[in-house]
């Protein structure tokens, strides 16, 4: 018999930056170790580039505006960036082809979200500033990290009104496990919200971290059950959140995270059909990518 074609895989969570653009990266100082390209040639070389491979959602990496969100060059400069990337047009030493563009599915751009119902002009200005237009079909989403942020500012009147001016929604996470299990619960019954499965390696104990995948499959499975359980793999995405998984688990991080997955569909007992959502399917009708 001929073993079963693997299902399609599309990573729902990476970042990428040129080397020349390191300075405008709000986390990114000259030690930190990820202070270096992270450009799509690293992402084949991490990942081996297995042939199921369709493609990558790009995640925006922080690019903080400076004086309140007004300045918004770093915002502007990694648009330009990405729109390099989507229409196969890459400058010298930026670490991508021509070829490459068809791997991008689809980019989550950075939003000005405290800045309420002008944030909606200002992501027009921004659109029309990079030259997004051509390729605007690719942004499937935006974010607005609120880790480094003031305690409140997601309950500012700015962000509220933000948040509905752009219809987007975020995670809500918990310190305790029962509560955060309660949330995840609560979360999944609007029938539009989706969860990657991405960001774990990053908050890994340092005792786990130089792990096989089998050990940390274990120590994170009650985590990984309830997440499973909630949303079901019609709402649950493969997410490397690449090339920051690399930073606590190393270059092999991407496989890894990989293997760790792939244990998720076995003891969930996932139908082949029910693997594809997870590996693929989901990102492809969350994002709607056409792929």
């Amino acid at each position: 018999m001929s073993s079963p074609t693997p299902p399609l895989i599309i990573d729902s969570h990476i970042h990428l930056y040129p080397s020349t653009e390191l300075a405008s990266l709000a986390w990114c100082h000259p030690t930190h170790p990820l202070h270096a390209q992270r450009s799509v040639a690293e992402f084949h070389a991490a990942t081996g580039s297995p042939p199921n491979l369709a493609g990558f959602l790009f995640v925006e990496t922080d690019r903080q505006p400076t004086a309140a969100a007004a300045d918004f060059a770093g915002p502007l400069q990694e648009i330009a960036f990405m729109r390099r990337l989507a229409t196969g047009d890459p400058r010298p030493g930026e670490g991508h082809t021509p070829a490459d563009a068809k791997l991008c599915l689809g980019f989550v751009p950075w939003a000005p979200m405290t800045l309420g119902a002008r944030g909606r002009r200002r992501l027009e200005g921004i659109s029309r500033a990079g030259g997004w237009e051509e390729t605007w079909s690719r942004v499937k989403g935006w974010r607005y990290l609120l880790q480094d942020k003031e305690n409140g500012t997601g309950l500012g009147e700015g962000f509220i009104e933000g948040l509905k001016v752009l219809l987007r929604g975020f995670e809500v996470t918990d310190p305790s496990f029962i509560a955060w299990r309660t949330a995840m619960f609560t979360l999944s019954k609007c029938r539009k919200t989706y969860m990657k499965l991405s960001g774990c390696f990053s908050e890994l104990p340092d005792k786990l971290r130089e792990r096989p995948a089998e050990d940390i499959f274990a120590a994170i499975l009650p985590w990984l059950a309830v997440v499973v359980a909630a949303f079901g793999p019609s709402r649950i995405m493969f997410g490397s959140d690449w090339p920051v998984c690399t930073v606590v688990v190393g270059e092999d991080a991407w496989k890894k995270w990989h293997k760790i997955v792939d244990m998720v569909c076995d003891l969930a007992g996932l139908s082949p059909e029910d693997q594809a959502m997870l590996w693929g399917g989901t990102a492809k009708e969350a994002y709607k990518l056409d792929c």
